[in-house]
């Protein structure tokens, strides 16, 4: 027979239990706007039941007495593969974000369509030059061409100067996102090493491990990672299969600069040397906008202000100045490389020398990956071109390359120069093709490419692109003139040059088989086409987020509506129990002063 008092126990369980369930009521209300907080529940089991003891119990009929209602636990409510997604796509977003803001900067860079944008610019130095033809002696006239050719450099200036700001300042936030990871890395530990020391004695460390939670997720943020949680509880963060917090152990990121290069860029290791493989996240975006995205602008830039310098300087130095001169630039000209061939044409070949007498077959050749065509009609006697005219085609098919001939000790030769390059890295790219003009000719694929001194203080050509110093103090130097039938200077009131270089704009093979206003609108068009579609991923992304942060309130967010229907019932769970309590100890009381009293 179980003790008169067995009762007693029951319902001071019942208490406790109601008790415990408004407690954890009151910690999720005073959380419901904590970041990061999951709603908690006590876990309520009947207690383990006793058989009913004595002589006169029924033979056949099951009988057990309940013991009351147990706390077993208190659980956080949280869905383990919902967390899983909600980190991925946190990720995805970070990296969208990132290249966001990149773009942004890139547009706001070039600043298009504006008054004092590149495209504008461009076009008025080639209106000044038409301009100057309609009176090619006035000063007035040939300071507006100097003005607008100083105004086109400088803005190549500014724009080179704020990409590569735009590139270091990525660099400036990949060290930032790496001391971030690794500040939340540590911070991830500290809590891995409570949380083992809780939960190894039998506690739940629910609060730690949503403070962890919450770490983890914006962790995420900057960077691709998996998690696996351990036996204790504590959680194990890999980057790129790498364990970079492991119970108290972290393995932290480091970033190193790369001395060789000119924009200071950094890259990023583990501290063991390894370099970790980005997928996701803020870094991934500012690596990728530092390597790959920028520097695709920098080098389409690059080859329109190169192109751009060498077609007006190829052009002005055929032209002549007002004091009746030629073969001056208009830009300032590097020459950063030079291949000679390594066969001499026969004594006396000149630029006038038809190009059958030298037995130059027809077909194709390639300099600069451009392809030059000899046709059966150029190499035709009594018809054929001459070598200064094979000569002009290559200088026409490409921007990059100047081909001449040289007379010196070894003969007289082909000669290929490299001026302005899109950076300084180009060097001369000559390919065979079907005719022989290359190789048994002149020998131009054998020979070695030369570098030059000046390649040695040469970057690229938005950051090098200025006016001619001549230039600067005389403006007589502006070639608006052409050469006569014979050759000669044909005086000051010739515009012909002028002319000829305001046709320029117009030219469909000025660089890359495009006009320079369809080149540059072709780099506008793309910018804008991609940062238009990151900015859709992006909202996307954002969009989705949302989506999975209310799924994941649901299930783990505070609900004041539905914590106070749980207070109430904790309450009148506590006073029924209250109750029982109550009419246990009348009776106890009558059985003791009732009984006991006849």
């Amino acid at each position: 027979m179980v003790s008169t008092f067995f009762g007693f126990t029951i319902s001071m369980k019942a208490l406790m239990a109601a008790q415990k369930g408004l407690e954890v009521t009151a910690h999720n209300i005073a959380n419901a706007n904590t970041p990061g907080y999951s709603r908690q529940r006590p876990e309520l089991v009947a207690g383990r039941p006793i058989v009913y003891p004595g002589m006169n119990r029924p033979g056949s009929v099951p009988l057990q007495l309940g013991t009351g209602v147990n706390v077993r636990s208190i659980e956080r409510m949280r869905d383990v593969y919902l967390d899983h997604i909600i980190r991925n796509s946190t990720s995805d977003s970070g990296w969208f974000a990132a290249k966001e803001t990149g773009f942004s900067k890139l547009e706001v860079t070039l600043n298009e369509p504006s008054e004092s944008g590149l495209s504008s610019v461009i076009t008025e130095l080639f209106n000044a030059f038409a301009d100057l033809s309609n009176q090619p002696e006035l000063n007035s006239e040939r300071a507006n061409v100097r003005e607008k050719g100083i105004n086109l450099a400088e803005t190549f200036n500014m724009i080179d100067s704020e990409l590569k700001s735009l590139r270091a300042d990525q660099n400036r936030s990949i060290i930032m996102g790496v001391n971030e990871i690794n500040n939340i890395l540590h911070q991830i530990s500290d809590i891995n090493v409570q949380i083992i020391t809780i939960e190894g004695i039998g506690d739940k460390a629910n609060d730690l491990k949503d403070a962890r939670d919450l770490l983890i997720e914006q962790l995420s943020a900057f960077v691709n990672i998996d998690t696996i949680e351990r036996d204790h509880g504590e959680v194990a963060v890999l980057i790129s299969g790498m364990a970079v917090v492991d119970k108290e152990h972290v393995v932290e990121l480091a970033t190193e600069t790369k001395l060789d290069s000119s924009y200071g860029n950094v890259d990023v290791y583990f501290e063991n040397g390894v370099r970790p493989r980005i997928t996701a996240g803020e870094l991934k975006g500012f690596l990728e906008m530092r390597d790959e995205t920028i520097p695709a602008y920098q080098d389409k830039l690059n080859r329109c202000a190169s192109a751009l310098v060498n077609r007006i300087n190829h052009q002005h130095r055929l032209g002549y100045g007002m004091d009746g001169k030629s073969g001056r630039s208009f830009f300032r000209d590097y020459n950063t490389a030079s291949l000679t061939g390594t066969i001499a044409f026969p004594p006396g070949t000149t630029l006038d020398t038809p190009i059958d007498e030298l037995g130059i077959t027809s077909g194709k050749f390639y300099v600069q990956h451009t392809e030059i065509e000899i046709t059966p009609k150029d190499v035709k006697p009594a018809e054929a071109i001459t070598v200064g005219e094979l000569l002009e085609k290559i200088n026409q098919a490409q921007p990059y390359v100047r081909a001449s001939l040289v007379d010196d000790y070894t003969g007289i030769r082909v000669q290929l120069d490299l001026y302005n390059p899109p950076d300084v890295s180009e060097t001369i790219h000559t390919h065979e093709g079907s005719s022989n003009f290359l190789t048994a000719i002149t020998g131009v694929t054998d020979a070695e490419v030369v570098t030059t001194e000046t390649a040695r203080a040469y970057t690229n050509a938005m950051d090098m692109i200025s006016i001619s110093l001549a230039l600067q103090d005389n403006l007589d130097i502006i070639a608006a003139a052409s050469e006569d039938e014979f050759g000669m200077y044909s005086g000051a009131g010739d515009n012909s040059n002028a002319l000829n270089i305001a046709e320029l704009n117009d030219s469909m093979n000025a660089v890359e088989g495009s006009s320079f206003m369809d080149y540059y609108n072709s780099i506008i068009g793309e910018l804008g086409s991609q940062a238009q579609a990151n900015y859709r991923l992006t909202a996307n992304q954002e969009m989705l987020l949302s989506q999975l942060d209310n799924q994941r309130a649901q299930i783990s967010g505070v609900s004041i509506d539905e914590e106070s229907l749980n207070m109430i019932q904790y309450q009148r769970a506590f006073e029924g129990a209250a109750r029982v309590s109550s009419t246990l100890d009348s009776m106890i009381e009558t059985i003791i002063f009732g009984l006991g009293s006849g």
